[in-house]
């Protein structure tokens, strides 16, 4: 690999300590100098350049109202990229958006006017969409924590999971484990959408022999169910993009018709990826893509210690996000954010694997596939270590 990844995890931080801003790169340090001639003419000391200004890096998260203390959590994980990062080139400028576009949209005037070079968030689609044109018009990039497409590009990046990577991984998966016909219980919202369209215009080459869609109610599940397990003929695997409390409740109707992990290969997204999923017996033997857990437990580790709690799952966004507006801005090249420094092809290494950002404006995500396994979830499949 030609250029070496940006070590932005706390791990690979963690090994770098002491290291200073070039060990966030890998790059090595230079050799020793040889030992002094005696007879050697005086050499002319260079003074360092003086000490440039802070990069100013906005964060707008709700942090006010009903997702305050969501919002709060999440700026800790940003504080904490800022503690382990350690260098006085970078400055976090907090923003309340109050998840209301108009309130976003403010606060992104705010510190646009106050010189920040690059915005981490919103969290939210309605808000990126808010801040995107002004930010577009200072030249400051946006790394958005949605995970909707339709907010992507124009100067905005979505670290947010996007569920088309998740379900082209997992089915190449399943395509190197032989299974072709396959089988779809899809939610009629628009992940569900995304997730069925992914499926289908994967690589994987999936012929899809039975679809039922469902609304959220009991009966609309209960009909759906009962589709396919009267039409599920020829299917070596069903296909099912849902999670939390629904996903349970359809997992115990599939087994009351037979259709129980034990008895048909199930194949979920990232939304599988929860303690209750794992959990439950009917989907024991599940598969789902979504990021190695290893490197985040050591993140966990540190939020915890610091701020007395679990982090939630989004915060590793967040974490990913300025840590890598902080090493860019450790480098002191000007301008620091340029698109040919955020979409190095080699990408960046995080606490959620690797990733970069590409010129689509989403973050493209290197994934392991999970199994689950007794309650618990175990890889099957690593994710890859580079691009």
């Amino acid at each position: 690999m030609r250029n070496i990844l940006v070590a932005l995890s706390l791990l690979l931080l963690s090994a770098c300590a002491g290291a200073g801003m070039d060990g966030l790169f890998g790059e090595s340090a230079p050799p020793a100098a040889p030992p002094a001639q005696a007879a050697a003419p005086p050499v002319p000391v260079t003074l360092p350049p003086p000490p440039t200004a802070a990069v100013k890096v906005a964060l707008i998260l709700p942090l006010s109202g009903t997702d305050a203390a969501f919002g709060k959590s999440l700026q800790h994980a940003a504080e904490l990229a800022v503690m382990d990062i350690g260098h006085g080139a970078f400055e976090l400028m907090p923003r309340d958006s109050r998840a209301t576009p108009s309130v976003a949209r403010d606060a992104a005037r705010d510190v646009l006017a106050r010189g920040a070079q690059i915005i981490v968030g919103p969290l939210y689609s309605g808000s990126v969409a808010a801040v995107k044109p002004l930010a577009a018009a200072a030249g400051a990039p946006v790394l958005a924590l949605s995970n909707d497409a339709t907010v992507a590009g124009g100067g905005a990046w979505l670290m947010g999971f996007s569920p088309v990577e998740q379900v082209r991984r997992v089915a190449s998966h399943a395509a190197a484990r032989g299974i072709r016909n396959i089988a779809v219980l899809a939610p009629s919202t628009l992940y569900g959408d995304l997730a069925l369209a992914a499926l289908k215009q994967s690589d994987a080459g999936m012929n899809v022999v039975a679809l039922a869609r469902y609304r959220d109610s009991d009966a609309a599940i209960a009909a759906a169910v009962a589709s396919i397990a009267g039409n599920r003929r020829g299917a070596q695997a069903l296909f099912l993009p849902e999670g939390g409390a629904l996903l349970r409740k359809i997992a115990a109707r599939l087994a009351r018709h037979g259709m129980a992990a034990g008895r048909m290969q199930l194949i979920g997204t990232g939304l599988w990826d929860d303690k209750d999923v794992a959990a439950d017996r009917n989907l024991w033997g599940g598969w789902y893509a979504a990021p190695d857990p290893a490197p985040r437990a050591g993140f966990a580790r540190r939020y915890a210690k610091n701020f007395g709690a679990r982090p939630p799952r989004l915060a590793s966004l967040v974490y990913d996000a300025v840590s890598l507006a902080a090493a860019l801005a450790g480098k002191g090249v000007a301008p620091p954010y340029t698109e040919a420094a955020l979409t190095r092809p080699d990408g960046f290494a995080g606490v959620d694997g690797v990733f970069r950002l590409t010129s689509r404006g989403v973050a493209e995500r290197a994934l392991a596939v999970m199994e689950i396994s007794r309650g618990r979830a175990r890889i099957i499949s690593p994710a890859p270590k580079r691009f």
